[in-house]
């Protein structure tokens, strides 16, 4: 196996492009990092436009797009048609994620402990207690997942480089999620980031956002094991302020073209992919909600996922499953989009799963010998003919 680009393999670069997707096509995956867009992305860390006139503009469109049931309004037709379009239309809203990836995370991620500790509350009528209960369980489930992503990629020890923290609404303050509960704010919260720790500034900012997890109470549509309009329309909303954000900040990334955006409720979850370039929005509009809607529907690339079971009816977390399979890989990616390529590749982990294979069949093999012997031995005598005295047989006399 060829290695390349500082722990990716070529496999994990190029080998899962033309995998099947979740909706059944077949399509290059948008998802794989190629060796060419690496080294684009290594090359240049920053790609979107650092002219005065258009950071400005980009800010002042920060400020403005705050209105979310606007936004939703303006974009949930478009949403709509293009999601529940026919999966043969190049247009129609597909997985970020094909099942060759999925499969061969799985692989690489057999013997990876993820260990959820707060369990999520299944619990068959809501309250206070249970909301509090279920943000500490999602708190916990994110950061086993970042946990256990970066110590079997990248660093075994150490400390980790990112933390989880809990924003209201665009360009809000951050809390951590005991201490907006302390201060009476969870019902004012949106869902839980995943941050980098970056700098030496105390505050904590936007463009710091790595991966966004929003939470809601219900996130399917019309009981099918989709998204709905609207729980879509909340991921491209945030999912926009944060490119906005990372545009201008400070920050050095490795890229900051794309993000991903977790939707869960108790029992599912799923994952939004935007990405594009915003030198391409049209900051000269006088309405930025009608700028902005153009530049999702003509220029983003917009990834949608199927929607699958993360808990259980125990509140444990399905790890191997579809659906934590489908966030585990979003936020594998999102790591590497903030601090590079792994160490390890996901495709060298995933070839041990043969060695392990072929251990395990040898192992039961020798077991299957061990047992088939048994009823041969013989006690005592060790298999040789004894000859018997009929003499001294009273039975013959």
């Amino acid at each position: 196996m060829v290695e390349s680009m500082n722990g990716f393999s070529r496999s994990d670069l190029e080998g899962s492009a033309s995998g099947q997707s979740l909706d059944g096509s077949f399509r290059k995956s948008s998802s794989v990092i190629s060796a060419r867009s690496v080294s684009s992305i290594t090359a240049s860390s920053k790609s979107l436009p650092t002219s005065r006139r258009v950071l400005k503009a980009l800010k002042d469109y920060g400020k403005k797009l705050v209105n979310l049931e606007l936004f939703k309004q303006s974009l949930e037709d478009w949403i709509l048609e293009n999601f529940h379009a026919d999966s043969g239309n190049d247009q129609s809203l597909r997985s970020p994620f094909s099942i060759d990836e999925l499969r061969k995370l799985d692989l690489a991620l057999e013997g990876v402990l993820f260990q959820q500790l707060c369990r999520m509350p299944c619990l068959p009528y809501a309250s206070d207690d249970a909301k509090e209960d279920k943000y500490f369980a999602i708190e916990d489930f994110l950061h086993a997942i970042v946990n256990g992503l970066w110590r079997t990629f990248w660093q075994k020890s150490g400390p980790l480089p990112f933390f989880l923290s809990c924003p209201c609404h665009p360009g809000s303050k951050f809390y951590a999620v005991q201490k907006a509960i302390s201060r009476g704010r969870l019902e004012e919260l949106c869902g839980l980031a995943l941050m980098s720790k970056t700098g030496s500034d105390p505050q904590v900012h936007w463009g710091q956002v790595v991966e966004l997890a929003l939470f809601r109470s219900d996130i399917l549509s019309d009981n099918e094991l989709k998204l709905s309009a609207s729980c879509i329309s909340d991921a491209l909303f945030y999912g926009l302020h944060i490119l906005i954000a990372r545009s201008l900040s400070k920050l050095k990334t490795i890229s900051h073209d794309s993000v991903f955006i977790l939707v869960f409720d108790s029992k599912f979850g799923g994952v939004v992919k935007l990405g594009g370039d915003l030198s391409t929005l049209e900051v000269k509009s006088t309405n930025p909600y009608q700028s902005v809607i153009e530049w999702i529907k003509c220029h983003a690339e917009v990834r949608v996922s199927t929607v699958d079971r993360v808990w259980n009816k125990l509140g444990n977390a399905n790890w191997g499953d579809l659906g934590t399979l489908q966030v585990l890989l979003a936020t594998f990616y999102s790591i590497v989009r903030w601090n590079g390529p792994p160490r390890k590749s996901i495709a060298s982990l995933a070839s041990d799963h043969i060695r392990r294979l072929q251990k395990r069949r040898l192992e039961s093999c020798l077991s299957e010998n061990e047992n088939a012997l048994v009823p041969f031995q013989q006690m005592g005598h060790q298999g040789e003919i004894i000859e018997l005295n009929q003499i001294d047989d009273p039975s013959r006399k």
